[in-house]
């Protein structure tokens, strides 16, 4: 989660910002524990399996003028699931490639869509299904941002995903195995307070020190806290995708948007 405060350079930078560019929006939001999120996968002929969704971190962002959205940040832990022939995935982890999701927003009814690319890292040795860790996966998204009525700037995302595809089927290879797959999941944000918006959505992904550009200063963040772990590192931290470790997934998110600036 980022709701660190930045310095005062950085605030008026962003101010600066906000003014000459507009009212983009962003929030960063985490899985709402007291209602179950789950990721279903359905194999045509094969029927459904069930997993539980153990932790969701993403960070959305909105522009109510242009009417667009888009997911900055999309990182998620999934129990196992279970292929046709008893085969187990192993644990799960969700991403989203940098910069893949675009979309439509409607803030009038807090609804939106997105279309992204999403990674689907895997424990066990799937190759049997012609899967290697990461499997890309095109889908698209689905969500309802509703307010609480006595703070707007907290409240519910309420996001479902879905998608398709083929995979190869040890069983009969001349017919590939169809899949489905959907994602409930429940999340409670808050939004980022408008001097820490930088216009340029690239600046929000992995910009650590909060001068709204990705230069070497976001990079030598990552480094200096690189390989740590646990609930109390933040983004400021290093831990660009929010899984709470500092790694070379940060690292290459941050060298992916090098040279990012709001300008």
């Amino acid at each position: 989660m980022r709701f660190g405060m930045r310095s005062a350079v950085a605030v008026s930078a962003a101010m600066i910002c906000s003014s000459a560019f507009g009212a983009r929006e962003v929030y960063h939001a985490v899985e709402d524990v007291t209602i179950p999120s789950t990721f279903t996968l359905e194999f045509v002929g094969f029927g459904d399996t069930i997993a539980e969704i153990a932790r969701t971190n993403l960070t959305l962002q909105l522009d109510p003028d242009a009417g667009t959205a888009s997911l900055v940040n999309y990182y998620q832990d999934v129990d196992p699931l279970i292929l046709p022939g008893g085969i187990s995935t192993g644990a799960l982890t969700i991403e989203i490639a940098w910069g893949s999701s675009s979309g439509t927003y409607n803030a009038a009814t807090g609804e939106f869509s997105t279309n992204e690319t999403y990674l689907i890292h895997f424990e066990n040795d799937l190759s049997a299904f012609g899967m290697t860790s990461p499997a890309v996966l095109p889908g698209s998204s689905t969500g309802t941002l509703i307010r609480d009525g006595g703070d707007p700037t907290i409240g519910k995302i309420q996001l479902d995903w879905a998608g398709s595809g083929l995979l190869n089927n040890p069983f009969d290879p001349a017919n590939p195995l169809q899949f489905n797959y959907t994602c409930n999941v429940a999340t409670d944000f808050e939004q980022v307070p408008a001097t820490e918006v930088c216009p340029n959505a690239g600046c929000d992904a992995t910009d650590l020190d909060g001068d709204c550009a990705v230069g070497l200063s976001d990079v030598a963040g990552v480094l200096a806290g690189y390989g740590q772990s646990g609930e109390g590192v933040t983004f400021e931290m290093g831990d660009v995708n929010g899984d709470q470790t500092v790694d070379l997934r940060d690292l290459a998110g941050v060298l992916s948007a090098f040279g990012n600036t709001c300008e």
